[in-house]
């Protein structure tokens, strides 16, 4: 028995020599795999207060606009000028609205004329991330026009992801609700240049449209006198809206030496203005016309392990029309039309000198106009300079972070006085003690 088991033994041996002495070497060129993942949510430590909502939670909640996504936030106040398609404004812990920054993926949206940004024009088809920051931003590495404000609000927006053999992404979006609410949108995404070498760049292209309109003819009942007297069902006239709005990106990723990102946004609305109901009169007339466009360059160089830079650059166009055909005038009849423009410069750099220390200076350049129909008009102008000066210091149980900011303004008027001219510095610490270094502790914050 031991005989034929070894003699089976080296036959197979010989077997497995002859075989291996026949194989031929065959090479495969196997075929690229991308590999995605969500990115892993991780304990973020600020010297202040830090709100985030991720896309993924846009679809569980019943909103429209993005306004209705921000009322989720604590120490908000939000105000709703006209229902859907009004005008939304935010203001943070008692302030103005006009305290509170709007950052359009890292560079502000501004409106010198109020001072408070509309909210409402703007979609939650292609955002991707929205934050609230209470106080000083937490990221250093910003324009220092963001380090003015009592708060800021940072709305980021998709940036395209395509699989190996897609090279186009496509969707489609529609909405509808009472009172002849109508939201369809668009969200199409291009690869246009893949990487083929190191002095060709990633391009990809998205452009997102949104309409929406309602007639906003909601009933109300009008009560004729006290109590118990005669009542009448009415509904709201000349509440209708229509807006448009229109966002394509542009994005070119140039692998391991920077990225640069290229924005053209249009925005257009035509509203009623249903006024008052006195002495049971509905009658209303008067129209509301607005329009914004602008363009924003956002470029970031990290070709160096020590120093990162950033420039950013914007040009601002908006108009408001405002009509009452029934205004008590000689041509009953009043038509206001204002203008406004922005000029926006901004240049970033942040030095790197150890892993737990960063250093960043920050410097804007604006200048705004603004022009109106009306007789005598002053039509003012405005040169603002933003300087930011700010540290980042993290060891393991402390996070300090401490900047001085300052702004010049100089005001300018063809007709009447200006006016005063402004420069003021503005210092910020902020301290964050974390006794142990486990997620789940406490951590104080000065």
């Amino acid at each position: 028995m031991k005989k034929i088991a070894l003699f089976f033994v080296v036959i197979l041996f010989f077997f497995a020599d002859f075989v291996m002495a026949q194989q031929d070497t065959v090479l495969h060129q196997l075929d690229g795999v991308r590999i995605t993942a969500k990115e892993r949510n991780e304990t973020i430590l600020t010297t202040t207060s830090l709100q985030i909502i991720e896309k993924e939670h846009f679809k569980e909640l019943p909103a429209i606009q993005l306004s209705d996504v921000l009322k989720l936030f604590s120490g908000v106040v939000i105000r709703d000028y006209g229902g859907v398609g009004g005008m939304k404004t935010v203001s943070i812990r008692g302030f103005g609205a006009q305290h509170t920054a709007v950052a359009y993926d890292g560079i502000a949206v501004s409106d010198c004329q109020t001072g408070q940004i509309d909210l409402g024009k703007f979609s939650l088809n292609n955002l991707k991330q929205i934050s609230l920051n209470s106080g000083t931003p937490v990221d250093i590495f910003l324009p220092a026009r963001l380090f003015a404000s009592a708060g800021v609000i940072n709305i980021n927006t998709l940036k395209p992801i395509f699989k190996s053999n897609k090279p186009c992404n496509l969707r489609v979006n529609l909405t509808g609700g009472s009172f002849g609410l109508l939201n369809p949108s668009i969200l199409l995404e291009n690869r246009i240049c893949k990487v083929k070498s190191d002095s060709m760049p990633f391009i990809s292209s998205s452009l997102n449209i949104n309409y929406l309109q309602s007639n906003g003819n909601y009933p109300f009942t009008i009560y004729y006198g006290n109590a118990g007297d005669s009542t009448s069902q009415e509904r709201r006239a000349n509440s209708d809206v229509r807006t448009l709005s229109a966002e394509e990106n542009l994005y070119f990723n140039f692998r391991s030496r920077g990225q640069m990102n290229m924005k053209f946004y249009y925005f257009q609305s035509e509203r009623g203005l249903p006024g008052a109901v006195v002495l049971y009169n509905t009658h209303a007339r008067q129209r509301l016309a607005d329009l914004n466009a602008f363009g924003q360059v956002h470029y970031i160089n990290y070709s160096s392990s020590k120093v990162v830079y950033q420039l950013n650059a914007k040009f601002n166009f908006a108009s408001q029309h405002y009509i009452d055909p029934d205004y008590l005038n000689d041509e009953r009849n009043l038509e206001n039309l204002y203008s406004q423009r922005e000029y926006y410069l901004s240049n970033t750099v942040m030095y790197l000198p150890h892993r737990r220390v960063s250093l960043s200076l920050s410097n804007d350049l604006m200048y705004n106009n603004m022009s109106a129909n009306l007789t005598d008009f002053s039509k003012p102008s405005r040169w603002t300079v933003y300087t930011a000066l700010s540290l980042l210091w993290n060891p393991k149980h402390l996070t300090l972070r401490a900047g001085l900011l300052h702004t010049g303004v100089a005001n300018r008027t063809e007709k009447g006085a200006a006016g005063k001219n402004i420069s003021r510095f503005s210092p910020a610490v902020g301290l964050l003690v974390q006794p142990l270094l486990s997620e789940d502790c406490v951590s104080f914050l000065l």
